[in-house]
């Protein structure tokens, strides 16, 4: 092959490159964010870490309940700025100076991510001192048919433990059978717990089916899903 044909090659080698990128542009990867927080409420693993932190000697007796420190122990809101997850694990493990390990305390190794994205909240100044709560969890996630674990669960049940049988595969109810569609909107699910394990009025309890009482919490999910109208009727598939 000639020089001539080489750089061609090379040309049209740059071309198509030039070209797939242009066609299929790299999509940008976005990070998780390490937590969330919503004035003094906090996603559930770092209302974990926080809890951590209040509990297991990490505030009070070296670094102080806001993380700032004292006189011998350092401010944490300071060193978490530019401290990695993997160093701040280190640390935990092995120990650091006048820092003993913390090695042996299950508690604190199992939840050290947790322990972290709290503490570069406080860092980050997202986080307030003082007392958290934890947010709120969704009671279901719906895209189209696909539905969380849980409300999928729930659904499963709904179909296989004879639901359907008198309140129909939609929910809508008949004659004789009230629509959950309706009843739902207003129901808590303390009360749907109590209908389904005590029964009532024609309707008899489901005491007895552990299928059902162990996924009451997936059954009201479901059924508030269709109730608002978010969750549609037919089959539903788990989302991955």
């Amino acid at each position: 092959m000639n020089k001539i044909s080489r750089n061609k090659n090379k040309i049209m080698t740059v071309a198509v490159a030039i070209g797939a990128l242009v066609l299929f542009p790299i999509q940008p990867v976005f990070a998780q964010p390490l937590y969330k927080v919503e004035g003094n409420s906090v996603d559930k693993a770092t209302f974990n870490g926080w809890n951590i932190y209040r509990t297991e000697a990490c505030g009070g007796s070296c670094h102080g309940s806001t993380g700032e420190g004292n006189v011998s122990s350092p401010n944490l809101l300071n060193s978490l700025k530019n401290q990695t997850k993997e160093h701040f694990r280190r640390v935990l493990i092995d120990g650091h100076g006048i820092m003993y390990s913390y090695r042996g305390n299950k508690t604190v190794v199992d939840g050290i991510d947790d322990l972290y994205a709290y503490l570069k909240g406080r860092s980050d100044g997202a986080i307030p001192a003082g007392d958290l709560t934890e947010l709120a969890q969704p009671l279901y996630k719906v895209e189209g048919n696909r539905v969380d674990k849980a409300t999928f669960n729930g659904w499963n049940i709904y179909r296989t433990e004879a639901c359907g049988s008198c309140h129909q595969s939609t929910g809508e109810g008949n004659v004789s059978n009230p629509n959950l569609l309706h009843s739902m909107k207003n129901l808590t699910k303390e009360q749907f717990r109590r209908v389904l394990v005590q029964g009532r009025g024609i309707m008899y309890s489901f005491r007895g089916n552990k299928t059902v009482v162990d996924g009451i919490d997936d059954l009201y999910a479901y059924l508030k899903g269709r109730s608002e109208g978010t969750i549609p009727a037919g089959d539903l598939t788990e989302m991955k």
